[in-house]
């Protein structure tokens, strides 16, 4: 497990802001694990053990919202997958998609708000789907 190179210092950058969440496929343990490796800068962590379905299906991305007392509307989440599309869209939450290697999405994928390879790219290197111009 290794986090995006960028991910440590933009959450270091966000959290005095933002209430910051993860929503892992991982188990209790791995998700641990996994938010120690960027010094637990989250103040929610939801992994398939307490959501009870794994992503994309919508449960474990509300119980991120209900964590941190956020509504749909005034988030986003930073999708790594375009699978993270299907479970995003069925809660109303807007999605960056952070798609390193140029990936196409699957099938039927709902459009991103934005995908930009990086954290760090400036936004007008990004795409952005036509309803987020």
């Amino acid at each position: 497990m290794h986090p995006w190179p960028e991910a440590k210092r933009v959450l270091t950058e966000l959290a005095p802001h933002y209430k910051l969440s993860v929503v892992t496929k991982c188990s209790e343990e791995s998700g641990r694990i996994a938010a120690d490796l960027l010094g637990e800068p989250f103040d929610v962590i939801v992994t398939y053990e307490q959501a009870g379905f794994y992503k994309p299906d919508p449960e474990p991305y509300k119980l991120a919202l209900q964590g941190a007392d956020g509504e749909a509307a005034h988030a986003i989440f930073v999708a790594g997958s375009a699978y993270d599309l299907f479970g995003t869209q069925r809660v109303g939450l807007p999605s960056f998609w952070r798609n390193r290697i140029g990936l196409y999405a699957p099938a039927g994928a709902p459009a991103p708000l934005i995908m930009c390879v990086t954290l760090d790219s400036r936004f007008e290197d990004c795409s952005r789907s036509r309803s987020a111009s």
